[in-house]
Parts: C-alpha cells; sequence; structure tokens
C-alpha cells in the first residue's frame, strides 16, 4: 500500500523535576494518515513537533514556553499552502520572537530581558521524507540510524569571564534572531529525540542509546529517558520526546481526493456536471478549452481538459491539477481566477473564470507599433499579478504573449498557471529534482534554467523584462541564442543587443534599464519586479552617472583626437609666431 504521508510512532514526557514549577512546554500535531487521504494542504505541511524551555532565572519564562508552542502550532499550519517549511516556519518563529520581545520591553523587565519573557525553542517538522530542523537555544536534538546516534543542533552558550557559561540565544531575548536550521534526510526506523538541557545532560550517549535501541519504542520512551536523568540527579525541569520512523513516504502528491476519469473531448451542447458547453475556445497538444455556462447562474466559464496523449503520464495529471489549485489560491484583478464548484465533478477538469478580449499575442498583431506609454501600462499590470503569485511562492515560468489577455479597456490578465515552479510542493518531489527541463516558451524563458537550475522570482522578471523588449521592437534581446547557450562558457559570449530604433520612438535610457533585467547572471539583475516597473518610468542611477563621467572615459577616442589637434593647433600657432619674428 502506498502511504502519501510518513508513518511514525511518538512519544513526549514532561516533568518539573527537582523545581517547584515546569518552566518547560512541548507540543505536537501529527496528522492522521488515515484520515489525510490525499489532502494536499496537510501534505504540504507535514507532522510538527515543538519543545520550549523555560529560564531559570525568569520568573515569567514558562509564559513565554507556553506562548511560543501554543503559537507555533496554530500559526505553521496557517501559513500558505504553497510555502516551503523553511519559509512558514522561520516566519512564524520570528513573529513568535517579536511579540516575546515586545512583552519584555513593556514589561518591568526591560532593562534585563533574561528576566523576562524568554525561552529556548526547537522545532521538528517532518514533511515528505525529510525532517526540518529549526533550533534556537540550549534544548539538543540527536539521530539514531542503526546503532548510531548523531547530535545535530548545537548549543548556544557562551563562556563567561569567571568560567561558567550562559545561554547566548533565545526567543525574546533581542529583537534579531538567529536561527540554527539543518534539513536531515530520514530512512525508516530512524529515531529522532528531543530534549531540554536538563535531560541531555544527565542522559549519556550510552544509556540514551540502551532506552531507544534496546527496548520496544511505544509511548512511554520519553518518560523512561526522563526517569533516566533523574536518577542521574537532574536538578532541572525534564522534558523529551522522541519520534521514530514507521514507513516512508512513498506516493505522489495528489490533488484531487478521489481519481476521477478524465473529461475528453466534449461535444458542444454537452452538459458537464452543470456546465453547458458551448464552444471550443483553443485547442493543442497538451489541452483544450470550452466556453461553458454555468446553468443556474449562466455565469460563463471556461473548461479545460487534458489533452488523451498526456492523460497515462501520472505526473502531467497532477501538474494539470494543480493549475486550478494554484488559482484558487491567488487573489489578483490580474490573474485567472478559479471560481468555486456548485456540484461535485464526475470527471477530472479544470474550471476557470472567462476573460474576455484577446490575447496579447494577437493584440500585437492589430499593434505592431505600440507606444512606450500603452507598453509601460501593460507591464505593469502583468507585473503587479507576477508579484501576487510570488507572495504565494509560485514562480509562473511561462509569461508569454500567449499567455496574457488583454480586454478592450486595456485589462491584462495572466491566464495560464499550467508551467508553475511552487517550492513547497517540490520538496515533496525532491527524487525529481535531478529531471529539470525548461516547462516554459524558450525564447521568454531565462538563461539559468537552460542550465539545467531550478528558477527564482528573477526569472520571472526576465521573461517580464524580454516581452517587454519585445513589444517596444518586435524582436529578441539575444535572438534565439539562449536556447542554444547550455553550459556558462556559451552564456558568457551571449552579447545583448539594443532595444534602439531609428523607426521607434525609445528613451535612450530605457535600453539601459532593460539591459540590466536582460543580465545573462540573475544575481546583476534587477532583484525585485518592482524596481524594473520603477525604472520604466525613471532612468536608473548608473545611466544617470553616465553623464558625469570625465570626457575621457566617456569618449575616449574623441578625446584623444581632440588633445592630437589642439596639439597640432599649438604647433601651428608657434611656428607662425617664431615665423613672423
Amino acid at each position: 500500500m502506498k502511504n502519501q504521508l510518513t508513518t511514525l510512532t511518538y512519544s513526549e514526557y514532561s516533568s518539573a523535576g527537582a523545581k517547584p514549577i515546569n518552566q518547560d512546554a512541548c507540543g505536537c500535531h501529527i496528522i492522521d494518515v488515515a484520515a489525510v487521504t490525499s489532502n494536499l494542504s496537510q501534505q504540504l505541511k507535514g507532522h510538527c513537533f515543538v519543545l520550549s524551555d523555560g529560564i531559570s532565572s525568569s520568573s515569567v519564562s514558562q509564559v513565554a514556553s507556553d506562548l511560543a508552542v501554543k503559537t507555533f502550532l496554530e500559526s505553521y499550519y496557517l501559513t500558505p499552502d504553497t510555502w516551503t517549511v523553511i519559509q512558514s516556519a522561520t516566519t512564524v518563529i520570528r513573529n513568535i520572537n517579536a511579540t516575546l520581545y515586545r512583552r519584555t520591553q513593556d514589561s518591568p523587565y526591560c532593562y534585563s530581558p533574561d528576566r523576562g519573557y524568554v525561552c529556548t525553542f526547537s522545532v521538528i517538522i517532518i514533511k515528505g521524507n525529510n525532517a526540518h530542523i529549526f533550533h534556537v537555544g540550549d534544548a539538543c536534538i540527536g539521530i539514531f540510524k542503526a546503532d548510531n546516534y548523531d547530535i545535530i543542533t548545537s548549543a548556544h552558550r557562551t563562556v563567561g569571564e569567571h568560567g561558567g557559561s550562559f545561554l547566548a540565544n533565545a526567543l525574546g531575548f533581542k529583537s534579531k534572531l538567529d536561527i540554527e536550521y539543518h534539513s536531515i534526510g530520514l530512512e525508516t526506523k530512524d529515531t529522532l529525540v528531543m530534549m531540554t538541557d536538563g535531560v541531555h545532560e544527565f542522559v549519556p550517549a550510552h544509556q540514551l542509546g540502551e532506552l531507544v535501541l534496546g527496548e520496544s519504542l511505544n509511548n512511554t520512551t520519553a518518560e523512561r529517558i526522563v526517569d533516566c536523568a533523574t536518577a542521574n540527579k537532574s536538578d532541572d525541569n525534564l522534558t523529551c520526546q522522541v519520534i521514530t520512523i514507521d514507513q516512508l513516504a512513498n506516493a505522489p502528491l495528489a490533488i484531487e481526493d478521489t481519481p476521477l476519469p478524465l473529461a475528453n473531448a466534449l461535444e458542444e451542447g454537452a452538459n458537464l456536471d452543470g456546465y453547458l458547453i458551448e464552444r471550443l475556445l483553443y485547442q493543442s497538444a497538451r489541452s483544450a478549452l470550452y466556453l461553458a455556462k454555468e446553468t443556474n447562474t449562466q455565469e460563463r466559464l471556461v473548461i479545460k481538459t487534458l489533452a488523451t496523449e498526456l492523460a497515462q503520464s501520472e505526473k502531467q495529471v497532477t501538474l494539470f491539477s494543480l493549475e486550478e489549485w494554484l488559482a484558487k489560491r491567488i487573489t489578483n484583478p490580474h490573474v485567472i481566477k478559479s471560481p468555486p464548484r456548485k456540484t461535485a465533478p464526475t470527471q477530472q477538469y479544470s474550471v476557470f473564470q472567462y476573460v474576455e478580449g484577446q490575447t496579447l499575442a494577437q493584440w500585437l498583431v492589430d499593434n505592431p507599433t505600440p507606444s512606450v506609454s500603452q507598453v509601460r501600462d501593460i507591464v505593469e499590470q502583468i507585473a503587479n499579478g507576477l508579484n501576487a503569485i510570488h507572495r504565494e511562492g509560485i514562480l509562473h515560468q511561462d509569461i508569454r504573449p500567449e499567455n496574457i489577455m488583454i480586454n478592450s479597456a486595456g485589462k491584462c490578465t495572466i491566464i495560464d498557471l499550467g508551467a508553475a515552479y511552487v517550492a513547497g510542493i517540490s520538496e515533496l518531489n525532491q527524487d525529481e529534482n535531478g529531471d529539470q527541463h525548461v516547462l516554459g516558451t524558450a525564447t521568454y524563458s531565462a538563461p539559468e534554467y537552460f542550465l539545467g537550475d531550478t528558477g527564482r522570482e528573477v526569472s520571472d522578471l526576465f521573461s517580464l523584462a524580454v516581452l517587454t523588449y519585445y513589444m517596444l521592437s518586435g524582436r529578441f534581446p539575444y535572438g534565439t541564442n539562449v536556447a542554444k547557450a547550455r553550459t556558462i562558457s556559451a552564456q558568457q559570449r551571449l552579447r545583448y543587443h539594443s532595444v534602439l530604433s531609428p523607426h521607434r520612438e525609445i528613451p535612450p535610457w530605457l535600453d539601459d534599464t532593460l539591459k540590466r533585467a536582460l543580465q545573462v547572471n540573475p544575481d546583476k539583475r534587477f532583484q525585485v519586479i518592482s524596481e524594473f516597473v520603477y525604472h520604466l518610468y525613471n532612468p536608473t542611477s548608473s545611466y544617470l552617472n553616465k553623464g558625469r563621467l570625465p570626457l575621457i572615459e566617456k569618449h575616449p577616442i574623441r578625446f584623444w583626437q581632440g588633445l592630437c589637434l589642439a596639439l597640432v593647433i599649438s604647433h601651428c600657432v608657434t611656428i607662425i609666431l617664431l615665423s613672423s619674428q
């Protein structure tokens, strides 16, 4: 039987130990593998285990520990499904740190942070077949792989001037937080152990190994480890969590809860789950688009079906289902929407809003020489949509005229998410990372894709800049050579062709903006789309500074020609003066 989630055995135990108050806190969120079936949102977040340890110098540290654990377990699962584990977890941890730090600053302990709302904090998130570990403080996370035990985290402590050590990093201690992060590949029977310092400092590795490896693991394992620390005279609070991997996830992600037959060629007048098919809009080797009407509301919609030739590929079916799933998570007037369905589907297909107008490709046929003002307006709208897509942790990867609709009022809408890359989903398919290929259109794709690299937001920016360049010139900045340059040395030989032309009125500084946005090296481009849009209206500082260069640097040939002319004139004058005497 295939599992879409890693299954595990878990135990936890916490005790005040020798102290009157237990300042430790721990908790977990374990997804019910039987109940989750193929719920993608659950798969994308994974199992979560949290441990927090109070600080003995603070009388309110247990408040901080409890708040940190509860807030993380609530907030982590509220972050966008499309975010990676590291983006979701670090965002939540930093927000918790800001809350605790602010509470300390507003308390009588503002000048003694070690007495305020501070605590250590450690998290294990098991997503797919990987453990993502986030750590702040002096707790300990270790892993047993077969008979070998390795400590993963480090103790964030500093040695004092007069001996001894003290905690150097904790939640709420300072406004900026350093988070230790590790990603560990898991195997069946691996066991992860999280312990506060009251446990790991009093349970030697050999005793820990006997407790974990020597006895059957069950819901009392953590308690036995705590008892061992107590027997070894631990003088602190004691908390332990033990996680054993029973079976790894071995099924691909699934968008649909129940596999449905794919909708094939739809006939005009057919009724598909309450959608009346009116006509075929577009057909390609990958998919078909149909104009349909919702029979109850009379709302016009678009039905998208997958080509029969691709239906045999499980990966293609998943990518097809993913497009509608993504459209439901992006809210922006310049990105296509997917309305909620009125009835449960009987076949597999996608439903999208119907966007009036024509593709930008057709618009450019009708308007082959748009003004700079028109181009700016179109690009700014597309950039607005791309920013919304990027905020959800998604890369579009296929910005081109055919994927943009423009209506009679000039409003632009990005209509195709079929080539989108979602980092949060990629974490579940790390075994496929070696199978990188360009999903977008070669003439608009960023150079890094042809090196086999995963795209970044600046990759979409490159595509947007190519589109801008094309609308202004009808040409491509590197011709068709980008797709042919599949090595770093070949890409270094690519040469940018200026967008300026005697046939178009384009400000010279706009060419400087496009040249930077179209740099082959992604690190040399504008790093955010909004900066690129700004410089479509305003020259870059580098362009403005060109006018302040000395003449010898700005025009060296003219400088030396002028100097030679001046010397000739000077010699002639000298000769004339001498001959007149």
